[in-house]
């Protein structure tokens, strides 16, 4: 199943799924979607974005999050949110 096309506004808000399992080792996660069983290894940035979504937040937000925590600039970091979303 493919998942429709979605536009993400600076103000969508977003929260991981309530049905993953996770662990992190080492900076880099490693997600058990129980509901679909399916799992995802993340690296360190998807770690980070993972961690950053635990409660609902704007993607504005957790962008600027990352913006500050990098030296990337805010469009390569809203692509890489909205990859992972």
């Amino acid at each position: 199943m493919s998942a429709l096309p979605v536009t993400l506004s600076a103000s969508t808000e977003i929260v991981a799924v309530e049905d993953c399992l996770s662990t992190t080792l080492d900076g880099e996660s490693v997600i058990l979607h129980t509901g679909a069983g399916e799992y995802y290894g993340f690296n360190t940035v998807g770690t980070d974005i993972w961690e950053a979504v635990q409660e609902p937040r704007a993607i504005e937000d957790v962008c600027e999050q990352l913006t500050a925590e990098y030296e990337v600039g805010y469009d390569r970091v809203r692509d890489d949110v909205e990859d992972l979303v």
